[in-house]
């Protein structure tokens, strides 16, 4: 008896033992995301966690945005981030790239009795509502600036989703511009009381951008099945937009110290697109 007593206490001491060094292995890693709520944080950050299963690695989801994500990595206060391409023109930063996401979206909407007709016809009479300034739509809306300096002159404001559209409606903005996923809600809210319209994107300075020798945007047509209630009229099949990559990114010096975990995260990001893409283009 006490022989068996003997076992059983040294399995169980075996086996807790065991369990320790096997937590104590598991490295979570810091991922700062969209909002709470958002793509990045719901989706895809989520997801590419599902697929590191069988490696020693994990994800513990940081929420903030585009621009704050890089100034978290290059303080080291997280280790990966999911940001808009375009984020990183405005990086300081020496950023590895690991894996390119799902595509988002440039969106302006307008009134529909509104005379803009074209995103070159936005000057500086008008007010364009284009989200927080550390928000990913005002990134965007900063590099279509410095690539033509003509809508430096547009007053902008900070209002976005639901706020950016009953604005549209009381004319307290002419413009809402958002770069979002396809059958983003608040724009199918806005698509079903048929006020509003999405307007063309016609700057073709927009396709000069690139980082690091790759395009950063590129001129994709949201078809009329996206958003029936926003297309200029019945008769109009698409409406051109610009469309860009989310993409996962870490500091330079992570990944040259990291070359392990680096793979693993790679081999995940590519595991995990096609179900992220399933779950945010929705074509």
């Amino acid at each position: 008896m006490k022989r068996f007593v003997f076992i059983v206490t040294a399995l169980t001491a075996f086996c807790a033992a065991s369990f320790s060094v096997s937590f104590a292995e598991t490295k979570v890693l810091k991922i700062g995301t969209g909002s709470e709520n958002g793509v990045y944080s719901t989706v895809a950050a989520p997801l590419i966690r599902k697929n590191l299963k069988g490696s020693n690695l994990t994800l513990k989801i940081v929420p903030g945005g585009s621009k704050i994500n890089l100034d978290r990595l290059k303080e080291k206060e997280i280790d990966l981030a999911i940001v808009q391409f375009d984020a990183l023109i405005q990086s300081s930063a020496d950023i590895a790239t690991i894996g390119f996401l799902h595509d988002e979206y440039v969106h302006v909407v307008v009134s529909r009795d509104s005379k803009i007709n074209e995103f070159t016809d936005l000057g500086k009479s008008h007010t364009v509502a284009a989200g927080p300034l550390d928000g990913g739509s005002r990134i965007t809306w900063n590099n279509f600036v410095s690539l033509d300096k003509k809508y430096k002159k547009v007053p902008t404001s900070p209002l976005k989703n639901i706020r950016a559209i009953t604005a549209l409606e009381s004319g307290e903005a002419d413009a809402y511009f958002c770069v979002t996923g396809l059958r983003d809600k608040y724009l199918m809210k806005a698509s079903e009381k048929k006020k509003f319209r999405l307007v063309e994107i016609d700057a073709w300075a927009f396709n000069n951008l690139k980082y690091k020798k790759r395009r950063v945007y590129e001129f994709f047509n949201i078809d009329d099945d996206v958003y029936p209630g926003l297309m200029p009229s019945m008769f109009t099949g698409s409406v051109k937009s610009i469309k860009l990559s989310a993409v996962v990114v870490c500091l330079g010096e992570w990944a040259d110290a990291h070359e392990k975990e680096f793979e693993y995260l790679a081999a995940a990001i590519s595991n995990a697109l096609p179900m992220i893409k399933r779950k945010t283009e929705n074509d």
